[in-house]
């Protein structure tokens, strides 16, 4: 979606959520989260959570990806998908719909 849509008034951001451990293990982590996103030719603004599972479970209320948050063009909460109601089709007739406003 982030290529599709007209990028002044469409914003993507995709968060790793790789639990962070010792250095030697960042930098594997970090090597396989680069890969995955070259890959998968991910040019949006891309962040690694800090935070433990714990935390971000609490915070986001979700358990596990995938998990997308849409906001309109006015940065209000429009809808969260996760679990079986994640539907990548559903996301984006979600935005075009919102995109048209």
């Amino acid at each position: 979606m982030h290529n599709k849509f007209d990028k002044k008034n469409f914003v993507a951001i995709s968060v790793s959520l790789d639990e962070r451990e010792g250095p030697d293990q960042q930098a594997e982590k970090r090597k396989a989260i680069l890969k995955f996103l070259g890959r998968t030719k991910a040019t949006l603004t891309n962040v690694w959570l800090e935070e433990p599972a714990s935390v971000w479970q609490e915070k986001l209320k979700f358990d596990s990806p995938p998990c997308v948050y849409v906001f309109d063009k006015d940065n209000h909460f429009v809808k969260k998908l996760d679990g079986n109601e994640f539907n990548p089709t559903v996301v984006e007739n979600l935005v075009e719909e919102l995109l048209k406003k």
